[in-house]
């Protein structure tokens, strides 16, 4: 079920419980939703924190692929590593566009690079 289905229906049942039980409730139930929305999910920045440390101890090195990255942390999926290297992303990223901080850069389709910040030129 998309997003935008999921959304729809939960503001009707925002809408039909305010009827119910009072508006408060129902805005707290969007105020919720919009906060989903808006903030990414606590496991995608504790791998994006992973893979950088990673690409600076020199554990990962060369262009990052969602195949390199899932296998060198247990747990995590190529197809879901594939997504949070493209959310994160410069100019493209999902997060990114919603004001997250850009943390790779493409370098080819599939391919990316850790964002050079000061902390990780001085490192290198």
């Amino acid at each position: 079920m998309s997003d935008t289905i999921i959304a729809a229906l939960i503001g009707a049942g925002a809408a039909m419980l305010a009827a119910v039980v009072g508006p408060s409730l129902a805005e707290m139930l969007r105020e919720a939703l919009a906060r989903m929305r808006n903030a990414p999910p606590e496991r995608d920045d504790s791998l994006v924190e992973k893979i950088v440390a990673a690409v600076a101890a020199g554990k990962l090195t060369g262009d990052l692929t969602a195949k390199k990255v899932a296998a060198e942390f247990d747990g995590y999926s190529p197809a879901h590593t594939q997504t949070v290297l493209a959310n994160f992303c410069e100019e493209t990223g999902y997060w990114v566009k919603r004001g997250q901080r850009a943390r790779f850069v493409r370098v080819a389709r599939g391919r990316y690079r850790v964002k050079q910040t000061p902390s990780l030129k001085r490192a290198a």
